[in-house]
């Protein structure tokens, strides 16, 4: 697929199926929190990288044991030529593929021992895992453009966009230079590198589908990355599909103060955020780190006034004003 020039869409060359950029880039994201960020999901996926380790030795010792019993026979063949058994020319067609054989087997053994080694290396316990894994879709809308879409390239094998469904492909298996190098040689920075990230176990998995339905495109106002409190309201709402004026009465505001909210034009106040965290599921303001900070957010988050929380402390208004 690409995207035209002044398109907010993706479209197909051949069966010219369309799909917002901002949509597939929003299901993308969560699919993938869906997976990495579900201890379920993240511990069937190393016991499915255990048994690839095991497969893997399996035919490492299949292609030792056959290295052996190759160079026994290359052995069986000189010592007849040597007792003058064979001929030169009954020796080079009994040897010679022997040889090649053998010679085809070293090459394969150590490269079949490194990705074993890689995969073992890869094999943390599941809460390393997890957390490697939340750290990644945490830090994925912090990422670069560039860093996001080498990621995607990495892993991505291929995106199938159906009338009512997405199916994404994933499957990732290293390199041999990433096998090869240490992660100790990568050169440290503010943004980690993606090989920092696939090289610390971020992206479990050497295969996986994900499928999801497909929603209706989002308008072109559709914020894939809230900033605001109105940003996270409006995206939430788009999200389920409602419309305004049905939000509004969950709220209990006006259909026209949430419009002023979601444009960035009215912030809410303290007393309408119990009811905003209860339809989002979480706080969109950052709890604060000092004391001050995180008073006001316990407030803010009970819907409650300085005057309000006086009350209930049983003290002076002012002293909760000198507080925050």
């Amino acid at each position: 697929m690409y995207v035209p020039s002044n398109s907010p869409k993706y479209v197909c060359y051949r069966c010219r199926n369309k799909i917002g950029v901002e949509n597939l880039e929003v299901f993308f994201q969560e699919q993938l929190k869906g997976f990495l960020v579900s201890p379920e999901d993240i511990a069937r996926h190393v016991g499915q990288a255990d048994e690839e380790i095991k497969a893997k030795e399996e035919m490492l010792r299949s292609l030792e044991a056959e290295q052996a019993k190759v160079r026994q026979e290359m052995d069986k063949v000189y010592r007849l030529y040597t007792a003058d058994q064979i001929s030169p020319e009954g020796f080079g067609r009994q040897y010679g593929p022997l040889e090649e054989r053998s010679k085809a087997i070293e090459e394969e053994l150590p490269r079949l021992q490194g990705e074993v080694d890689f995969l073992k290396i890869q094999l943390l316990s599941k809460d390393e895992i997890l957390a490697e894994a939340r750290d990644l879709y945490g830090r994925w809308p912090s990422l670069s453009q560039e860093n996001r879409r080498q990621i995607i390239e990495a892993v991505l094998q291929s995106i199938t966009v159906g009338k009512e469904e997405i199916e994404i492909d994933l499957a990732y298996f290293p390199s041999p230079a990433e096998i090869v190098v240490p992660v100790s040689v990568i050169p440290s920075a503010e943004e980690p590198t993606v090989r920092q990230r696939i090289n610390g176990a971020a992206l479990p998995f050497s295969h996986v589908t994900m499928r999801g339905p497909r929603i209706p495109d989002f308008p072109i106002s559709y914020p894939a990355r809230p900033k605001s409190v109105g940003d996270h309201i409006r995206k939430r709402r788009l999200d389920l599909g409602l419309k305004q004026q049905d939000l509004s009465r969950v709220l209990r505001v006006s259909a026209a103060t949430l419009a002023n909210w979601e444009r960035g034009r009215v912030i809410p106040t303290t007393r309408h955020f119990p009811a905003i965290i209860e339809f989002l599921g979480y706080d969109p303001n950052p709890p604060g780190a000092t004391f001050a900070g995180r008073l006001h957010t316990v407030r803010r988050r009970l819907g409650l006034s300085q005057r309000a929380l006086a009350v209930r402390l049983g003290i002076d208004p002012s002293t909760v004003a000198e507080w925050e």
